[in-house]
């Protein structure tokens, strides 16, 4: 599967993993589980594109 390596996703996954690990510490733990949906969705989103770029025609 190919990772599509888009510089504002990048960030984005890593701003939520900094916010995911302050939740944390606060001891939120519902707030975790949203910030954790968000990683997913977001590593989701890479896997899709690069498997869209993967199969897209090239001329």
């Amino acid at each position: 599967m190919t990772i599509r390596h888009d510089e504002q996703t990048q960030t984005a996954l890593q701003y939520l993993t900094w916010a995911l690990e302050a939740i944390e510490t606060v001891g939120d733990q519902r707030a975790a589980h949203h910030a954790r949906l968000a990683l997913e969705a977001l590593r989701e989103s890479l896997y899709r594109a690069g498997d869209e770029d993967a199969t897209s025609p090239t001329c």
